[in-house]
């Protein structure tokens, strides 16, 4: 039975194991994304203690991890393009699935979970423009491309938005 719940310092090691996962994974596809700033340890404690953080587990094993951000991303003040909004949202990020995973449904239950967390008007993500895979999760979920992203260690992303219906 799967569970999507908020990530404890008890999961720190498997959570690193899964991030460095989605690192292979994205150089094996040529993908530069999370190669040289990979997200830290000290992120994901950060994440914890703040509440963002959260993981899927199956059995009691943690499959998936995602960090659902409560408060503006100072990445997103700027955009070449235009957001849906101009409110308060949540953002999505390092969004992982453990590799014997992929293409299962768990990145599909992440990211349904999240939306349904999610309290703020809107929603935010973004990524590497080469990260199919994401993209494809991302425009399943119906996020909208709103544009490109300067992130502070100077790489571009594609960012999307979504606009909460539940609240």
């Amino acid at each position: 039975m799967k569970n999507f719940r908020l990530a404890t310092f008890d999961d720190l090691a498997i959570i690193l194991e899964i991030i460095k996962d989605g690192q292979e994974q994205l150089k094996s596809q040529g993908i530069d994304q999370w190669q040289e700033h990979a997200p830290s340890s000290q992120q994901f404690i950060d994440d914890i203690e703040k509440k963002y953080l959260y993981v899927l587990s199956e059995d009691d094993a943690v499959i998936g991890v995602c960090a659902l951000v409560k408060e503006d991303d100072p990445n997103y003040t700027e955009i070449d393009g235009q957001w849906l909004t101009a409110g308060k949202y949540s953002n999505i990020h390092r969004f992982a699935v453990k590799k014997e995973f992929a293409g299962q449904g768990v990145g599909r239950e992440l990211m349904r979970h999240c939306l349904q967390e999610n309290t703020f008007p809107a929603i935010r993500i973004d990524t590497h423009k080469d990260n199919k895979a994401m993209k494809k999760l991302i425009s399943h979920f119906g996020f909208e491309y709103c544009g490109v992203i300067k992130l502070s260690t100077g790489e571009l992303r594609d960012a999307y938005e979504s606009i909460n219906t539940n609240k």
